[in-house]
């Protein structure tokens, strides 16, 4: 058990409005932000136009993400600690001063899970990350099947990449400039390493020895000020020195571990993403746990000491996938975070034989294996909400959930999509294909059939729900439909939007991310520069807005009630993301006898414009005042607008401003109508199939 008691000492802070000119040009001061201490968390409020948070805990200063708004106390240990926060600052904006200070008394450390008595006692032989001895034959074994014939579509792909690497120099730069290096050389780490395993040709052995020298050689630090890279580039020396340890010579395997230790390990002991609950948790943890285990026997104590409490800490991002498996930050993000959530859980496993209690334990980590399944459209997308790239992926965690939780129907669409003619891993997945066959081991692959649920539903910060007419055909009809919570990271302005798929037309879509490197993309404030891009704006988003004004960042619209069987579809109250200009706003969009209707219930607080806004990748073309004609090749479909009567259509291109991303394929479509003060209106549009 673990007792916090929070004794809340409240610093009251004065301040006064100042004008511009009474500032006389020099930086607008923040405001502190708010700190509370909630269990064994203090958590704190978002201070718009932070660059980042500074904590003092007794004195020592602590740099954390801006958009990391938790920090579990517990993690320093047995103590009395006094612990405030300010906000940094971006250019423009001054410092704020110091929170309120909140006294956290620890008399008991955080609890942990049921480790081994002795780590080393139960560490296994190498190769022990992943991949132990015997795994080979069963692998040919099952990719040589005719169950397996999806699986050797994998194989077949690391054989052939590795092959072209044998006449490849190792792939460096003079200075190390991003993540995408590292997971360049982690890729090629992996596919050299598993080839070897897989043949026992020193080739492919003799080419990762020559990558892995060549990194430690070039690079003096691996970008711990990203720790994402330095993560990466540490787990690529963690497998390639388990792989080929009965390969690599002595000397080899001294300055492989000296480099890993040095710049990997030893710097994440200052790094922030301790503190944050989504990908970069999972993903830096996962890698730290790797890596420790790998060279366990250069450094016993300080390795078991940041095993234990880099399984304390994921305990933050597990939580994440809750109540029902969703995942807030979308369908990218979710593959890149549990590929290595998965990860971490089966290294614990292969190297030391401990088996987590998390994935079970943690409501929604059981079934979110569904969610990747579910977010994927007929048309070979994913449901592209949040900063997602808008192509579908098959995903190596997909994998082990499957066979974790024995629901290997949750890889019905895997399947399609790796036996398709024109089957490409998206960038960001490929370095990980060998855990694909690794996690196939043990999975019955011939009971891959077609899910018999055709619905899903999650609840949490970006509420969801997904139906579909089936799985087997372009042509399925697909319906998402969407709550949300703009402040959460890497989230849109796409509360009340909806997905629409149908005969292999995307009527309603999502165009997905920008570049991050947009002025303003990474802050989530309420008059940020993010909402004024067009991707993560209203604009290119299927909902509704008033006087044009943004949503409420901090409005947080649930999804009431959902339907799954006759008319399937979902209400979604918007009242909290337009508390500002209305009292009531209530979407309800089904799907009634081939005919979406999609009804806004709306009462505004004053006199204004409603926008009835839709973004979709077909052609519009306005058929009389109230209905537009949307075509793509032969596949037609008519909007109208039922009510309001006083509704002016309007036809836009969906463009952004200078530097961002074009967006030839899609066009938006809606209307505007002026609404009273105090009077509910019906708005109700209707998406019919022009046979």
């Amino acid at each position: 058990m673990k007792r916090l008691f929070c004794i809340l000492n409240i610093v009251v802070l004065f301040s006064s409005c100042t004008t511009d000119q009474e500032l006389g040009g020099k930086d607008i001061p923040l405001p502190a932000p708010e700190l509370i201490c909630e269990g064994n968390n203090v958590n704190w409020t978002f201070v718009d136009n932070a660059r980042s948070y500074e904590m003092d805990i007794d004195g020592r200063l602590i740099s954390i993400r801006s958009d990391v708004l938790s920090y579990n106390v517990a993690s320093n240990g047995y103590g009395e600690y006094a612990v405030k926060i300010r906000a940094v600052g971006t250019p423009g904006y001054s410092d704020s001063p110091f929170s309120n200070t909140v006294s956290v008394s620890v008399t008991q450390y955080a609890p942990q899970p049921e480790m081994p008595l002795s780590i080393g006692d139960s560490l296994r032989a190498h190769p022990r990350l992943l991949f132990p001895k015997g795994l080979e034959g069963k692998i040919r074994q099952m990719i040589w099947t005719p169950e397996g014939k999806f699986l050797n579509v994998i194989h077949k792909e690391i054989e052939n990449y590795a092959d072209q690497l044998l006449n490849k120099e190792p792939f460096l730069r003079e200075t190390l400039t991003g993540v995408s290096i590292a997971r360049e050389n982690l890729g090629r780490i992996f596919y050299l390493s598993y080839m070897y395993r897989m043949t026992e040709s020193e080739k492919y052995a003799a080419r990762a020895e020559r990558e892995l020298l060549a990194i430690a050689a070039q690079y003096d630090k691996w970008r711990p000020d990203h720790f994402l890279t330095t993560s990466e580039m540490t787990l690529a020396f963690a497998i390639g020195y388990d792989w080929l340890h009965d390969f690599l010579s002595e000397e080899s395997k001294k300055i492989i571990v000296e480099t890993m230790i040095a710049k990997g390990l030893d710097e994440s002991a200052t790094a922030s993403y301790r503190h944050s609950v989504g990908n970069w948790n999972s993903v830096c943890n996962a890698c730290m746990i790797a890596s420790a285990l790998a060279v366990y026997e250069h450094q016993p104590e300080k390795s078991a000491a940041m095993i234990t409490e880099a399984i304390e800490n994921n305990r933050k991002a597990v939580e994440t996938f809750g109540p029902h498996g969703g995942y807030p930050e979308g369908y990218s993000y979710w593959h890149y975070g549990t590929v290595y959530q998965t990860m971490l859980f089966e290294v614990l496993k292969t190297a030391i034989g401990y088996e987590s209690n998390l994935p079970d334990n943690a409501t929604g980590f059981d079934s979110t294996g569904a969610y990747a399944m579910m977010m994927t459209t007929p048309t070979g997308r994913c449901y592209s909400y949040a900063d997602v790239a808008i192509g579908a992926n098959v995903s190596p965690a997909s994998f082990w959930l499957a066979r974790h939780f024995n629901h290997p129907e949750w890889l019905y669409v895997d399947r399609q999509m790796l036996m398709a003619d024109n089957f490409e891993q998206e960038d960001k997945l490929w370095r990980f294909n060998p855990c694909i066959l690794l996690y196939s081991v043990g999975l019955d692959i011939s009971k891959v059939v077609k899910p018999e649920q055709n619905w899903w539903y999650s609840d949490g910060n970006q509420p969801l729900y997904v139906w579909r007419s089936g799985f087997d055909s372009v042509n399925d009809t697909y319906l998402g439909i969407k709550g949300g919570y703009p402040k959460q990271g890497h989230s849109h302005m796409d509360s009340g939007a909806f997905y629409y798929e149908r005969d292999g037309v995307i009527w309603s879509g999502d165009p997905g991310s920008d570049s991050y490197n947009l002025p303003g993309y990474d802050n989530y404030g309420q008059n940020a520069g993010r909402w004024d891009i067009f991707r993560p704006g209203l604009a290119a988003h299927s909902t509704i807005s008033f006087d044009d004004a943004e949503h409420v960042v901090t409005g947080k619209t649930p999804i009431t009630e959902y339907f799954t069987e006759e008319a399937p579809g979902a209400t979604v109250d918007l009242t909290p993301a337009c508390s500002n200009k209305v009292s009531k706003a209530v979407r309800t969009i089904r799907l009634e006898d081939d005919i979406l209707n999609v009804v806004d219930n709306v009462i505004p607080s004053a006199d204004m414009q409603v926008r009835w806004n839709m973004i979709t990748k077909a052609q519009p073309q306005a058929d009389g005042d109230k209905k537009v004609i949307l075509s793509s090749g032969s596949r037609q479909m008519h909007l109208e607008v039922v009510s309001p009567d006083n509704a002016l259509i309007y036809i836009l291109p969906a463009e952004g401003g200078e530097g961002e991303a074009l967006n030839p394929d899609y066009m938006r479509v809606g209307f505007t109508a002026q609404l009273e003060k105090g009077k509910e209106y019906e708005l109700r549009v209707t998406l019919t199939p022009i046979q």
